[in-house]
Protein backbone atom coordinates (compact mmCIF):
# COMPACT_ATOMS: atom_id res chain seq x y z
CA UNK A 1 0.00 0.00 0.00
CA UNK A 2 1.02 3.57 -0.60
CA UNK A 3 -0.58 6.92 0.01
CA UNK A 4 -1.91 6.79 -3.58
CA UNK A 5 -3.07 3.17 -3.96
CA UNK A 6 -3.54 -0.28 -2.46
CA UNK A 7 -2.89 -3.74 -3.86
CA UNK A 8 -4.45 -7.05 -3.06
CA UNK A 9 -3.12 -10.48 -3.87
CA UNK A 10 -5.19 -12.52 -6.30
CA UNK A 11 -3.05 -15.68 -6.27
CA UNK A 12 0.05 -16.74 -4.33
CA UNK A 13 2.48 -19.62 -4.00
CA UNK A 14 5.26 -19.95 -1.42
CA UNK A 15 7.98 -22.43 -2.40
CA UNK A 16 11.20 -23.65 -0.82
CA UNK A 17 14.13 -23.42 -3.22
CA UNK A 18 15.81 -26.83 -3.39
CA UNK A 19 19.23 -25.48 -4.31
CA UNK A 20 19.54 -23.21 -1.24
CA UNK A 21 18.74 -24.19 2.35
CA UNK A 22 16.40 -21.80 4.17
CA UNK A 23 15.64 -19.91 0.95
CA UNK A 24 12.03 -19.38 -0.11
CA UNK A 25 10.36 -17.64 -3.02
CA UNK A 26 6.93 -16.07 -2.81
CA UNK A 27 5.22 -15.70 -6.18
CA UNK A 28 2.03 -13.67 -6.27
CA UNK A 29 -0.26 -11.95 -8.70
CA UNK A 30 -1.86 -8.73 -7.54
CA UNK A 31 -4.33 -6.07 -8.55
CA UNK A 32 -3.53 -2.46 -7.71
CA UNK A 33 -6.32 0.09 -7.39
CA UNK A 34 -5.38 3.75 -7.05
CA UNK A 35 -7.47 5.98 -4.83
CA UNK A 36 -10.10 7.79 -6.89
CA UNK A 37 -8.31 11.15 -6.65
CA UNK A 38 -5.14 9.63 -8.20
CA UNK A 39 -6.70 7.73 -11.12
CA UNK A 40 -5.96 10.55 -13.59
CA UNK A 41 -2.24 9.81 -13.12
CA UNK A 42 -2.33 6.12 -12.05
CA UNK A 43 -4.27 3.38 -13.82
CA UNK A 44 -5.71 0.27 -12.21
CA UNK A 45 -3.27 -2.48 -13.09
CA UNK A 46 -2.28 -6.07 -12.44
CA UNK A 47 1.15 -7.52 -11.91
CA UNK A 48 3.21 -10.45 -10.73
CA UNK A 49 5.99 -10.49 -8.18
CA UNK A 50 8.68 -13.01 -7.27
CA UNK A 51 10.05 -12.29 -3.77
CA UNK A 52 12.99 -14.13 -2.22
CA UNK A 53 13.42 -14.49 1.54
CA UNK A 54 15.98 -16.33 3.65
CA UNK A 55 15.20 -18.12 6.90
CA UNK A 56 11.93 -18.75 8.73
CA UNK A 57 11.59 -15.18 10.11
CA UNK A 58 13.15 -12.91 7.48
CA UNK A 59 13.75 -9.25 8.23
CA UNK A 60 14.08 -8.30 4.57
CA UNK A 61 12.99 -9.50 1.15
CA UNK A 62 14.20 -8.84 -2.37
CA UNK A 63 11.71 -8.97 -5.23
CA UNK A 64 11.13 -8.28 -8.90
CA UNK A 65 7.80 -7.31 -10.43
CA UNK A 66 6.19 -7.02 -13.86
CA UNK A 67 2.88 -5.33 -14.70
CA UNK A 68 0.39 -5.16 -17.53
CA UNK A 69 1.32 -1.46 -17.87
CA UNK A 70 4.66 -2.64 -19.33
CA UNK A 71 6.51 -1.63 -16.19
CA UNK A 72 8.97 -3.70 -14.20
CA UNK A 73 11.34 -3.17 -11.34
CA UNK A 74 12.79 -4.37 -8.12
CA UNK A 75 11.61 -4.09 -4.54
CA UNK A 76 13.51 -4.25 -1.27
CA UNK A 77 11.28 -4.44 1.79
CA UNK A 78 12.29 -4.66 5.41
CA UNK A 79 10.33 -5.63 8.49
CA UNK A 80 9.68 -2.64 10.72
CA UNK A 81 7.19 -4.23 13.07
CA UNK A 82 5.49 -7.52 13.84
CA UNK A 83 2.17 -5.65 13.82
CA UNK A 84 0.09 -5.53 10.67
CA UNK A 85 -0.81 -2.12 9.28
CA UNK A 86 -4.13 -1.85 7.48
CA UNK A 87 -3.59 1.66 6.09
CA UNK A 88 -0.60 3.58 4.76
CA UNK A 89 -0.91 6.00 7.68
CA UNK A 90 -0.72 3.12 10.20
CA UNK A 91 2.40 1.80 8.44
CA UNK A 92 4.05 5.23 8.69
CA UNK A 93 3.19 5.37 12.40
CA UNK A 94 4.74 1.93 12.97
CA UNK A 95 7.91 3.07 11.24
CA UNK A 96 8.03 6.30 13.28
CA UNK A 97 7.52 4.30 16.49
CA UNK A 98 10.34 1.93 15.52
CA UNK A 99 12.67 4.84 14.75
CA UNK A 100 11.86 6.51 18.09
CA UNK A 101 12.57 3.27 19.95
CA UNK A 102 15.89 2.89 18.11
CA UNK A 103 16.91 6.43 19.13
CA UNK A 104 16.08 5.61 22.77
CA UNK A 105 18.11 2.42 22.52
CA UNK A 106 15.09 0.11 22.77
Amino acid sequence: MTAQSASRSVTADFTKRAEEPDCYTLYYTYENTPRIEHRDQLAVHRGTTAATVYGPLPKQLEAEYWTNRDTKGSITARRISNRRATTFQEACQLEARRDAEARRGG
